[in-house]
């Protein structure tokens, strides 16, 4: 894997990191 590869991942599981936890606060208002 190449290091650009890895910062992708990287980003990616950031990503998904901060919309699971808006989704989970938006069904918790519910």
């Amino acid at each position: 894997m190449s290091s650009l590869q890895i910062s992708i991942v990287h980003i990616k599981n950031r990503y998904d990191e901060i919309v699971m936890n808006k989704a989970f606060k938006a069904l918790i208002r519910f």
